[in-house]
């Protein structure tokens, strides 16, 4: 057994499918800002994966989040062979993609110095699911949800193959969240969609948060900017955009004819150029989302498909950005319609929600003030990560791993 000092803080390996810095888009800003906050009581090791030489060798934040770094490549070659070998299982496509024996040969190397596996996303749930050490999933959404919800929006070969995918994946994540621990989801939603009878007691909901000291209120509306912010890659994003400029826009330049569409963040460049050919305003990645936002009258967030909670538009009321939500983009949130936000579902609703908040500043004001206490009273990472370390300490503590024992890289 290998022994600490007494008063040496726990100790959490940290899995990640994706490199986490820079934090930007969802999946990469919540497992940074779960790791950031946890710090404060545990000692935090990071293995990740990394798609690029770029990701491999990129600088290490002096941020004070992780004592120890370790990265490992997972080439293009490596996610085909992935992908190929999960086709005739029952694994789902995305967790084959990030199938490799180097992080798993790392994995066992490195668990042997550490009380706790904490694996980000269902992707990397295999490779915490054999040790004998307490095992925290975190989930984030329901990704079966999201993909069975694309399913319903998309056509012929298109859909199957998603419902396909979807299926394999509402089954994986159930499997994988008996082999845990702890199982950690972003809402209500996401729990009662993967366990409608509550069979699984081991599933904690942290919601999203925001810091609020980086996202400073700035309610000066200009009247005639609509915004939409996101990591404008993904399938539900790049939906919810088309659906709003080709069905939403067009009516409401036919009321206000100086009103404009503005899409902030990380976008392909084929789709930048399909957008900016129908005169939608296209930032691409930017060094401050506040700067890029200032001035904004209306942030919308139109999604059809996805799951979890969106921090678009919590980003929207951190800002003072009044905001207009479909019912997808609300689940999970306990903000008031009408009071916080707003909620829109046909296109003539939304255009009739949006001229509102555009014209009117006697509904708009109240309701950015209203929306930024909301945020600050109800989404603080701090504040919800507070149960999560909590949760974790109490399991590192029933397992008697607590000074971590040097025979921890046994499997069952």
């Amino acid at each position: 057994m290998v022994e600490r000092c007494p008063t040496s803080r726990d100790r959490i390996l940290v899995l990640t499918p994706r490199f986490p810095y820079p934090p930007l888009g969802g999946d990469r800003l919540r497992i940074y800002q779960i790791c950031r906050q946890l710090s404060t009581r545990f000692d935090l090791s990071l293995l990740s994966m990394c798609e690029s030489d770029e990701e491999m060798d990129a600088p290490i934040p002096n941020d004070g989040v992780f004592a120890r770094v370790e990265r490992v490549f997972h080439g293009k070659w490596g996610r085909v062979v992935g992908c190929l070998r999960a086709i005739p299982s029952r694994t789902p496509i995305q967790v084959g993609y990030y199938r490799n024996p180097d992080f798993e040969k790392r994995l066992r190397h490195m668990a042997s110095e550490h009380d706790c596996l904490l694996a980000h996303l269902i992707r990397t749930a295999p490779y915490i699911a054999p040790f004998h050490l307490p095992k925290v999933l975190e989930m984030t959404d329901a990704i079966s949800m999201s993909y069975l919800r694309t399913a319903r929006h998309s056509r012929s070969i298109s859909a199957a193959l998603h419902f396909l995918e979807g299926r394999r994946l509402v089954n994986f994540e159930r499997e994988m969240a008996l082999k845990c621990d702890l199982n950690v989801l972003v809402s209500e939603v996401d729990r009662e969609f993967l366990f409608p009878s509550g069979e699984a007691r081991n599933v904690l909901v942290c919601s999203n948060g925001v810091d609020a000291g980086a996202l400073p209120f700035q309610f000066a509306p200009d009247g005639k900017t609509i915004i939409f912010i996101g990591k404008n890659s993904t399938r539900p994003n790049m939906d919810a955009i088309l659906f709003f400029q080709e069905e939403v826009f067009p009516l409401v330049r036919a009321r206000l004819p100086e009103a404009r569409f503005k899409v902030i963040g990380q976008i392909e460049t084929e789709f930048r150029r399909k957008l900016e050919a129908r005169g939608v305003i296209v930032t691409g990645t930017v060094p401050s989302v506040a700067d890029a936002a200032a001035g904004a009258s209306v942030g919308v967030c139109p999604l059809r498909i996805g799951a979890g909670i969106q921090n678009k538009i919590l980003e929207y009321m951190a800002f003072g950005v009044p905001t207009v939500t479909s019912p997808v983009g609300l689940e999970g949130l306990a903000a008031v319609s009408g009071v916080h936000l707003m909620t829109a579902d046909h296109p003539s609703e939304w255009a009739d929600r949006i001229v509102e908040l555009l014209v009117d500043r006697s509904i708009s004001a109240p309701m950015a003030f209203a929306a930024r206490r909301f945020v600050e009273e109800h989404h603080s990472w701090s504040a919800h990560i507070a149960s999560l370390a909590d949760s974790i300490h109490g399991l590192i503590r029933s397992s008697g791993t607590g000074s971590f024992r040097g025979a921890a890289n046994l499997i069952q």
